[in-house]
């Protein structure tokens, strides 16, 4: 659905409210100029936002461009859109007006609470108070819907808090759009379209003209690129819609570069955000809020927001290649802090960013899985189907079973491409911690603790960005730490049935008015196991239940014969003759009461084949001596005569 089309659906369900209920009344957009007509609200074509208010609250701050109380729809694609409720106001009120509105906004935040109604805020070390409710993915076709359910469960909560700020301050001015002041507003929005200042009895004569509006042009924006030092802030830590303040002098009090930059910013302008050392790569699109104005504590500033975080980080090195940055003055000398963009230059790192433009990941279907692994193509569909169902499997098994390499090719395969940037591996071992895996204190340049986020909170974070793309978390020897400590409370999170916001919960360690944390829908978790080593403890029967288990073992078959002819210098009859060999030996590993199914030979062994030619029967006995002999020998390690007879076994001869 088109932007217009949007604001006429919303336009269309607050007015229809507005006949049944008098007392129901909205803004609508007040400025009008050349080819703005087509908008009923405040807003533009290009940034995808429009919004209204239901009440009028004083908030005066420099740069207020919006109510304080505000319900805002951003048009996200084709079919979905976001709805959030935003108050917004200053923290150093100007006078007692602006004063009880600041004081709506905490009596908001207990009601909130009180009502169990999940919010976001910022830290109260913020200039602005700001306090965000969302609804995301919503469908066009469901927006009226959404945006009615929105608003019944908002509007009676900053009703009762206006009604309480207007006994505390008798003489504040907050309060609903009264009927005639909406019935001006009404009038005024068909005048300039027509010149008309009748006022329509009903709806459709008031729809029906602006229908056929000719359409806007979009008001002109200035797009920037702004360098972030990820020592002082990290866009990460910041939610989308949060605000955050650049000064226009450094720590040192002196000017930054380009310092005639900061003075040309105004609200609706974008940034491409930028982390320099030692993350060097693009984090996050922002959106101006404020332009440059003087503030007590931090001297002269500008305001902006997080509008959005990008799926695609480019590099520095990457942003270096693009042709289209080819004369971009950024990448001939960075050094500074605001530079001005062209919106070509923007719209390249934009798109490279967003829809990773000329590094299209290769394909991976079922049968580049059935090519690569020696799994049978039905138990690599039903693994698949585990994993799709259960967002958390364990792959158990034998060392040289293949199990690391099949976790990637099963998160390849999910997802339908080997797009490396969606997948993420590590290792547990016995001093891994939660404090490695969510969030701790660790020291930092200075010497100083400071509170640092973890590599599965960092991924959770960019799956939690991009909820349209799947995302694989792969723990090899998931058996080797201790799980219950690792997880703390993400043990519950982890569910297929407990993901979402509607289960978010508070991190042990958390920041100041940080919004909870969730594992989303669209990350998977793939574990490897090793079956074989007595020294590993047992996986808990609460972790347990939160994975499904498959067990991979050997298949010394028909795919293993032909991957060893790959290379000229292995036959036919030497494949089938190793391949007769190792099925032998794991049968009798298999039959052993003390070892069993666990504690077959994999097949990794022999899937380092030399490309240049080699003597095949040297290269099978180097690996027989030097690699499967130790191993039965730590098998039967209490029987000698055993581990003979198991390692005559694999004789060629």
């Amino acid at each position: 659905m088109a932007y217009f089309e949007l604001q006429k659906q919303v336009f269309d369900y607050l007015y229809t409210r507005h006949q049944k209920d008098n007392n129901f009344t909205f803004s609508v957009r007040k400025k009008f100029s050349k080819g703005k007509a087509r908008n009923h609200f405040i807003g533009t074509e290009k940034s995808g936002y429009f919004g209204f208010t239901l009440w009028l609250l004083p908030c005066y701050y420099r740069g207020a461009a919006i109510d304080a109380a505000t319900f805002i729809i951003r048009k996200i694609d084709k079919e979905y859109c976001q709805l959030m409720f935003q108050f917004n106001t200053s923290r150093k009120p100007v006078d007692e007006q602006n004063e009880a509105t600041l004081n709506l906004g905490e009596e908001l935040i207990q009601r909130f609470k009180n009502a169990s109604i999940q919010y976001h805020t910022n830290p109260k070390n913020n200039k602005m108070s700001w306090i965000g409710v969302y609804k995301d993915q919503v469908p066009h076709s469901g927006l009226a819907l959404a945006l009615e359910e929105l608003i019944n469960t908002i509007k009676v909560h900053v009703d009762e808090g206006i009604k309480t700020l207007q006994a505390k301050y008798p003489n504040w001015h907050g309060g609903s759009i009264t009927p005639a002041a909406f019935d001006l507003s009404i009038a005024k929005l068909i005048s300039k379209r027509s010149g008309k200042v009748d006022l329509p009895p009903t709806l459709p004569p008031i729809i029906e003209p602006l229908q056929n509006i000719s359409p806007s042009e979009p008001e002109s924006i200035n797009y920037w690129w702004l360098n972030c030092n990820p020592r002082i802030w990290r866009m990460e830590d910041y939610a989308i819609g949060q605000e955050q303040t650049y000064s226009n002098v450094n720590a040192k009090g002196n000017k930054r570069n380009v310092y005639e930059n900061f003075s040309k910013v105004k609200p609706g302008d974008l940034l491409i955000g930028y982390e320099s050392t030692p993350s060097k790569r693009v984090k996050a699109i922002l959106e101006v809020t404020q332009e440059l104005h003087q503030d007590d504590e931090e001297g002269d500033i500008f305001t902006f927001k997080v509008k959005s975080f990008v799926p695609n980080q480019l590099t520095w090195n990457q942003l270096q290649a693009l042709p289209e940055l080819a004369n971009c003055r950024v990448m001939r000398n960075n050094q500074g802090s605001l530079f001005e963009l062209s919106q070509n230059e923007y719209q390249a790192i934009h798109n490279h960013c967003v829809e990773n433009l000329g590094v299209e990941a290769e394909k991976y279907d079922l049968d580049e899985a059935d090519k690569e692994l020696f799994i049978d193509r039905a138990t690599i569909q039903e693994i698949k189907s585990s994993l799709q169902r259960k967002k958390n499997i364990i792959l158990q098994g034998a060392p040289g079973v293949g199990k690391t390499f099949f976790a990637k090719r099963l998160a390849y395969l999910q997802m339908g491409k080997k797009d490396e940037s969606r997948v993420e591996m590590i290792q547990f071992h016995q001093s891994y911690a939660y404090e490695d895996f969510i969030r701790g204190f660790r020291p930092n340049e200075e010497g100083k603790f400071t509170l640092a986020n973890g590599i599965f909170f960092e991924f959770c974070r960019k799956a939690q960005n991009n909820p349209k793309q799947e995302y694989f978390f792969i723990i090899d020897e998931i058996n080797r730490g201790n799980l219950s400590k690792i997880f703390g409370e993400l043990l519950m999170l982890i569910e297929a049935d407990k993901r979402g916001e509607g289960f978010a919960i508070p991190l042990t360690y958390r920041k100041e008015n940080e919004p909870k944390f969730y594992v989303p829908e669209n990350i998977y978790i793939i574990g490897t196991m090793n079956t074989a080593d007595r020294s590993l403890a047992l996986v808990d029967y609460a972790l347990r239940r939160r994975f499904a288990f498959w067990n991979v073992v050997p298949k010394y078959e028909e795919k293993f014969k032909k991957f060893l002819q790959q290379n000229s210098a292995i036959d036919a009859a030497m494949a089938t003759q190793i391949a007769e060999r190792l099925s032998n030996l794991n049968k009798k590993i298999e039959q052993d009461k003390d070892l069993g199914v666990g504690f077959m030979v994999g097949h990794s062994y022999f899937c380092s084949i030399p490309k240049a030619d080699f003597e095949a029967l040297a290269w099978y006995t180097d690996i027989i001596d030097q690699e499967i002999k130790p191993l039965l020998q730590e098998y039967w390690y209490d029987n000698e005569a055993k581990a003979k007879e198991a390692i005559k076994i694999l004789s060629l001869n």
